[in-house]
């Protein structure tokens, strides 16, 4: 049984919508608490993806896309400190 590996994403107002992609949660969380006021206003929502390595798995919990998985996801309206428990 192959253990899935999650990406920690930060997504922002802009075009692209992307402002980061982080390894952990504890990156992703420490990256968002060093922002200045004015980057943390930018920020929409944070998501965490599960990569399906494993096609097979049946255990695996959350939205299904096409090649990942949606675990856990949260608004985010320039909180001072990360608002959330990952």
């Amino acid at each position: 049984m192959t253990k899935n590996k999650h990406i920690y994403i930060l997504l922002d107002k802009d075009t692209i919508n992307l402002f980061g992609i982080y390894s952990s949660s504890e990156n992703m969380i420490y990256a968002y608490n060093n922002l200045s006021q004015k980057e943390k206003n930018k920020l929409i929502e944070y998501r965490v993806l599960s990569l399906n390595i494993n096609k097979n798995e049946k255990n695996l919990k959350g939205i299904k896309t096409t090649n990942n998985y949606l675990v856990e996801a949260g608004v985010l309206n320039g909180e001072k400190e990360f608002p959330y428990i990952i």
